[in-house]
């Protein structure tokens, strides 16, 4: 009769978890059967690959479900159903899943987990190496009047307030688009790129340059109400976009209605009284993740972010929020797509005192 291609994903799933914290791991079984197998047959084929590949010993706590297409099988919930006709289709997709499964099962399944896992700093590491490009992009050198294949390196001279990082999660490879999902360790506190910065002068040099909260002097405006302001001494509160002018508190006690809105050009940032010109240790505390769950062609997305009032941890699943604790953040770390670091002096009060870094 009619043959099926059966391929068992195995997936992890915590107990008490939700389903985001479902997880894909190791390579899928494979194997065929007829399409007119019954539903427990099938079970008794699935069971007989899982202990030829982890022993008897493993093999007594799964679940069996199926998904209709290859976008579901990280949340397919479906189980079998005893049907008299035929009901294998050409290429069946089952998932094999353990809530709890046996001491050493998840060696089993996915022994490379642990060792490929990555830190941050080793991502730093690879992304400033010297590397040669390829010949195909060789260059024209004046002086030996030959094409030469080139060094190139990526150097940071320093690093923002604000630092946005996102992991490489998906690749093309043979004319298919793949879901990496290596584990990432990120640090929730302390993530040090001192050895990445070659400098320790400032980004933006007090009066160098207008910010957000720069201390600034009028100067240059011409009609009979501005020129009452030049001279004056203010604050340049933020930037409005619409108008690309400056909204300057001239005058601690005076409302945001009559913050004045002036060009870049007749604003002169003063120097800070301080004296300091050493930039902020680029020392990072991370406040935000965003996450990626599915595969390469669907899955979702959710985020994960510190409170700057009561310093806790929340999970935003669409419009669901919920508490949630540092240690599930930290866990994220192959489905962690985009990092939000903030720079440890720009560190909410409500955060507490960091930990130390050496």
């Amino acid at each position: 009769g009619p043959l099926s291609v059966v391929a068992v994903h195995l997936r992890l799933c915590p107990p008490g978890q939700p389903t985001r914290m479902r997880q894909l791991v190791g390579f899928p079984l494979l194997f065929i059967a007829p399409r007119e197998v019954p539903s427990g047959d099938l079970r008794a084929s699935v069971t007989k690959q899982l202990v030829q590949r982890f022993g008897p010993e493993h093999c007594d706590t799964w679940e069996l479900c199926r998904a209709e297409r290859r976008e579901d099988i990280e949340f397919a919930d479906g189980g079998l159903e005893e049907k008299a006709e035929p009901w294998l289709k050409q290429c069946e997709l089952l998932v094999a899943q353990w809530e709890s499964p046996p001491e050493g099962i998840v060696d089993l399944i996915a022994p490379a987990a642990e060792s490929s896992e990555l830190t941050l700093e080793k991502c730093f590491e690879w992304l400033v190496e010297m590397e040669q490009l390829l010949e195909m992009d060789s260059v024209y050198c004046s002086g030996c009047k030959e094409h030469r294949r080139c060094f190139r390196r990526l150097e940071f001279w320093s690093l923002p307030p604000v630092l946005v990082l996102q992991l490489k999660r998906f690749e093309y490879s043979e004319g298919q688009r793949l879901r990496l999902r290596t584990a990432v360790h990120f640090p929730l506190e302390g993530l040090d790129l001192r050895p990445f910065c070659l400098s320790s002068s400032p980004s933006f040099p007090h009066g160098a340059c207008i910010r957000s909260g720069q201390r600034v002097v009028v100067q240059g405006l011409q009609s009979e109400a501005g020129q009452k302001l030049n001279g004056l001494e203010g604050t340049a509160m933020f930037l409005d976009t619409a108008t690309t002018r400056f909204c300057v508190q001239l005058g601690e006690d005076v409302p945001k209605n009559d913050w004045k809105k002036l060009r870049p050009e007749n604003l002169v940032p003063l120097p800070d009284e301080s004296g300091v010109e050493e930039a902020p240790s680029p020392v990072y505390d991370l406040v935000a993740v965003s996450k990626h769950a599915g595969s390469a062609s669907m899955g979702h997305y959710v985020a994960y972010a510190r409170s700057h009032v009561d310093g806790a941890w929340r999970l935003y699943d669409d419009e669901d929020v919920s508490d949630v604790t540092a240690e599930e953040v930290a866990g994220q770390r192959s489905g962690a797509y985009v990092l939000f670091y903030l720079r440890r002096d720009c560190r909410p009060a409500a955060w507490g005192s960091p930990a130390a870094t050496a």
